[in-house]
């Protein structure tokens, strides 16, 4: 592809990824408040002294927690900084991933819909979701992150999902033209 069709290009937030860490510190802590609360009741109940509830804590929920929190603020990070998207004049070209590089190209010619979405932790950081839904979608060729099968046009943590909408839409006007003589 030339950057002569480029009709336009962008990147997503910053603050996908607040959102993200967001979403994984909240899911820790509920996974391991309930182990937390287990050796409390055992402390309670004199079967664990409190010595050893405070290392256990300390050893199997704090240290770990961190290490993985650096990990996933540095992975999510990572993966806003190598998110692009172009809007060419044939197709729509999404990249991302941060260990396996992915490059999407869906033609126009595919594209059924276009979904925004705007859940309680995209309103906490202002952003939105762009899913193109295109004719034909794999949900095993989709490539999983968080565990749920996503569109083959998936763009997260956008400000102004208008603007991108807009020109796909225009795109499509161009190319759902009937040819003539069928």
């Amino acid at each position: 592809m030339s950057k002569n069709n480029l009709n336009f290009q962008g990147t997503i937030s910053r603050n996908y990824a607040k959102k993200q860490i967001l979403k994984f510190s909240l899911s820790y802590f509920a996974l391991f408040a309930a182990m937390i609360s287990m050796f409390g009741f055992a402390t309670f109940i004199g079967a664990l002294q409190l010595e050893m509830f405070l290392m256990v804590i300390f050893y199997i929920v704090l240290i770990p927690y961190m290490f993985v929190l650096i990990f996933v603020i540095w992975f999510e990070f990572k993966y806003v900084k190598m998110f692009s998207f172009e809007v060419l004049e044939n197709n729509l070209i999404i990249r991302h991933g941060v260990f396996n590089r992915v490059k999407a190209t869906i033609p126009y010619s595919r594209i059924q819909n276009i979904n925004i979405t705007n859940g309680v932790f995209d309103r906490i950081y202002k952003t939105f979701t762009v899913k193109v839904e295109t004719a034909g979608f794999s949900a095993a060729a989709s490539g999983r992150r968080s565990g749920l099968a996503k569109p083959e046009g998936y763009i997260p943590g956008l400000k102004e999902p208008n603007i991108i909408e807009n020109k796909i839409k225009e795109h499509l006007k161009r190319h759902s033209a009937i040819p003539s003589g069928l």
